[in-house]
């Protein structure tokens, strides 16, 4: 799947063969982009390749091209909730992020904390070591 999204992403036409760009204008006849939200998810991987090498080919040229059902289906290719970002998601990575944010939040909130108090004490005794010399910081 993540080698489809690279696929997709990235528009450089060198990636592409002549064959890939057969079949992606192939696929524009044997599927319907209208509903691509709902029968995304029951897609072969090999028909999600095809319509992703679809799409890729016609956002290379000019998007004015392109219908609106190609829009729309590019647009939920890009940003739509499947994959990782399908809705509900993991727990198990939810709830491993939680733990680990909060981890991270707390280390940085105690090593801020004593760098404060550390920063109080070091100028506590730079007042006291400057008494001691009689250093006048004016001179």
């Amino acid at each position: 799947m993540n080698r489809s999204l690279i696929r997709l992403i990235s528009f450089q036409p060198s990636i592409f063969s002549t064959g890939t760009r057969l079949n992606a204008q192939r696929c524009i006849s044997t599927h319907n982009f209208q509903n691509i939200q709902q029968t995304w998810v029951n897609l072969t991987e090999d028909e999600q390749d095809q319509i992703l090498d679809h799409l890729a080919f016609k956002q290379e040229e000019n998007w004015n091209d392109m219908s609106n059902e190609e829009k729309k289906a590019s647009y939920f290719i890009s940003y739509g909730p499947w994959g990782p970002r399908t809705v509900g998601g993991n727990n198990a990575s939810t709830v491993s992020g939680r733990v680990i944010g909060a981890l991270t939040g707390s280390i940085i909130s105690i090593a801020l904390g004593l760098s404060i108090y550390n920063y109080t004490i070091d100028q506590e005794k730079l007042d006291e070591f400057n008494k001691y010399e009689q250093i006048n910081p004016e001179n």
